[in-house]
C-alpha cells in the first residue's frame, strides 16, 4: 500500500493491515508475469475506497509471460498542452516512429514495455487550453505497448497548494506516485521525488 509490504501465500492470497493513508494498494508485478491493461496502462493497482477499519477486497490478475528478453522504451517531458501543434506532431511523427520501433522489436521476439519519466502534461495549460493530464494520458494510449508512468512536476494539479493533494488526479487515474514492478530479472522502483508547491 505504499507503506506496508506483504507476500502472497501458496494460493496467491494476501492480507494487508493498512491505514489506507496512501489511497491505493498495488502488486509488484513478478518477473515473467504481466497484468491486464486499460488502454495501454497496466492495471497493477487499485484505489482504496473505504475507511481504514473497513475491509476491502482487491484482486489482481497475473498472466504468465516470458519477458526474460525485452526492450524498455524510456521517454520524458512530452509536455502535451494542445499548443504549438504538439498533439498533431505527436500523432503524425512521434507515435508512428515509436510504434515502428515497437513493431520491429516484437518482430525479433522481444516483449516491449515503455516507461514515462514524467511531464506528460503541462499544468499551466490544464484550464487555459482545456487539456489536462487525462487528455495527455489518452493521447499516449496510441503507443502500442504497456506504458508505466512516473509523475513529473507538470503532472501535478496546479490549483491545489498541497504537495500530496496536488498529485491526487494522477494517483486516482494514471498510477500510484511510487510503486515497483519486475520485468524479467530486473526490479524497477518508481518514485515521486517532487515537492510540489
Amino acid at each position: 500500500d505504499g507503506t506496508e509490504v506483504v507476500l502472497t501465500d501458496e494460493n496467491g492470497e494476501y492480507r494487508i493491515r493498512s491505514n489506507k493513508s496512501n489511497g491505493f494498494v498495488f502488486v509488484s508485478i513478478p518477473g515473467n508475469y504481466t497484468v491486464t491493461t486499460s488502454g495501454n496502462r497496466p492495471q497493477f493497482y487499485r484505489n482504496l475506497n473505504s475507511f481504514a477499519d473497513r475491509l476491502e477486497i482487491h484482486d489482481f490478475t497475473l498472466i504468465p509471460v516470458d519477458n526474460s528478453c525485452y526492450t524498455l522504451l524510456i521517454h520524458a517531458d512530452q509536455h502535451l498542452a494542445k499548443r504549438t501543434e504538439d498533439i498533431e506532431q505527436l500523432s503524425q511523427f512521434v507515435i508512428p516512429d515509436i510504434n515502428r520501433m515497437i513493431f520491429s522489436e516484437k518482430a525479433k521476439g522481444n516483449k516491449v514495455y515503455s516507461l514515462s519519466l514524467g511531464d506528460i502534461s503541462w499544468d499551466q495549460y490544464w484550464r487555459a487550453n482545456s487539456f489536462d493530464i487525462m487528455d495527455a494520458a489518452k493521447s499516449l494510449e496510441a503507443i502500442d505497448c504497456m506504458l508505466f508512468h512516473t509523475i513529473g512536476n507538470h503532472d501535478n494539479n496546479p490549483y491545489v497548494s498541497d504537495d500530496w493533494e496536488s498529485s491526487y488526479i494522477f494517483r486516482q487515474n494514471i498510477a500510484p506516485t511510487y510503486y515497483s514492478f519486475n520485468i524479467g530479472e530486473i526490479h524497477y522502483v518508481v518514485l515521486d521525488n517532487i515537492i510540489y508547491n
